[in-house]
């Protein structure tokens, strides 16, 4: 399938449906806040489609969640996503009026703001709503990225929640620049 003819899970504003790139562009157009943000399933990390880290663009559909205005903020934070350090996307206009709920609604934050501190709350794609976007996809991104140092319960329990929704979990580990690809992964101990 051509990359162009792609079908990627989009939080429309309303719900999520999967549009073709086109669709995604005349939506961006047709409607009032047609601004567009985007999460990578891989990391747990949302921001701006023009990311420079993510903008090696996705080599799936599996790869990237697109959500709309300030009703898809809302969706992104309250399915997991954090916002990504590199183009902080907290700095949109808007942002905060829009996520401050969501944010205090989802992680229970008295200051909202603490969102954002990586000391407060770490990247860890297991914090994503998988039983919900799992099945919509219909498949795994192609990795996971986890914090360092887990336990072999805490992979036994991904690998678990993955089994129950009906998926293999695919390689999970973490960056690591003198690792092979940078990926450090784990070995998933049997359960």
């Amino acid at each position: 399938m051509l990359k162009e003819q792609y079908r990627y899970l989009t939080h429309t504003g309303q719900h999520l449906t999967e549009l073709t790139l086109a669709e995604i562009v005349t939506l961006r157009h047709e409607r009032e806040n047609g601004f567009f943000w985007s999460a990578r399933l891989s990391s747990g990390l949302f921001g701006l489609t023009d990311c420079q880290p993510g903008n090696r663009g996705p080599k799936s559909f599996t790869e990237v969640i697109l959500a709309r205005g300030d009703a898809g903020l809302r969706f992104l934070i309250e399915s997991g996503f954090l916002s990504c350090p590199s183009c902080k996307p907290e700095n949109v206009p808007g942002f905060w009026e829009a996520g401050a709920d969501a944010i205090t609604r989802t992680y229970g934050f008295t200051e909202p703001k603490d969102f954002v501190k990586k000391e407060i709350l770490t990247f860890d794609s297991r914090r994503v709503n998988w039983e919900v976007l799992l099945p919509l996809l219909r498949a795994t991104p192609n990795r996971l990225y986890l914090p360092q140092n887990l336990c072999p319960e805490d992979l036994i329990t991904l690998n678990d929640r993955f089994a129950s929704l009906g998926f293999e979990l695919p390689p999970v580990g973490y960056y690591d620049r003198n690792s092979a690809g940078h990926f450090f992964e784990y070995r998933i101990p049997k359960s």
